[in-house]
């Protein structure tokens, strides 16, 4: 049953527009490329170490093989760690385990990450067709807010938020940024 509120609201602005359905995901390509090319490199570093026949070896070189392995993972590990996003990172967040901007639904919490746009949205890359939701401070309902947050367009990102549904289109409520 329609009451006289909902009756005139939907005279004046039409009836409610449905929630579009969610956005197919897109990779970070280019940062899964290097990652696993950095991954490969080691590994098959590693493989050569440990393959490599050490019968003629004098004694003692194991040890220096071991610490050659471990050094080349702890290369690994750096270079992963290089490749990932810092600057703008959420309190609590991490690049890799954060949701991407295709996934955000109305009522998720926790951290999204992407790239920031121009107009005060977060993309999911550089591309102009990736998805982008628009970034609101504060719930649409309410005064007030938080700060605006340091981003600059093209700035990789990841926020701590919260998604609502207003005005036909999904909105990211910033909960905390850096």
């Amino acid at each position: 049953m329609v009451d006289d509120r909902e009756r005139r609201l939907r005279r004046r602005f039409g009836p409610p527009v449905p929630e579009p359905p969610p956005v197919r995901p897109r990779w970070p390509i280019g940062r899964l490329i290097g990652a696993g090319t950095a991954v490969a490199v080691i590994a098959a570093a590693a493989a050569f170490l440990l393959l490599t026949p050490h019968d003629h070896a004098a004694p003692g070189c194991w040890w220096w093989t071991a610490r050659t392995v471990g050094q080349v993972v702890a290369g690994a590990a750096g270079a992963f760690l290089l490749l990932t996003p810092h600057d703008h990172v959420a309190p609590g967040c991490w690049w890799w385990t954060a949701t991407t901007v295709g996934h955000v639904v109305p009522g998720d919490r926790g951290c999204v990450r992407g790239v920031f746009a121009r107009g005060g949205a977060i993309a999911e890359g550089t591309d102009p067709a990736d998805p982008v939701l628009s970034v609101a401070y504060t719930d649409p309902d309410q005064l007030g807010g938080r700060p605006a947050c340091p981003f600059e367009p093209g700035q990789a990102i990841v926020l701590r938020y919260h998604a609502v549904f207003d005005d036909g289109r999904t909105i990211v409520v910033i909960d905390d940024c850096r």
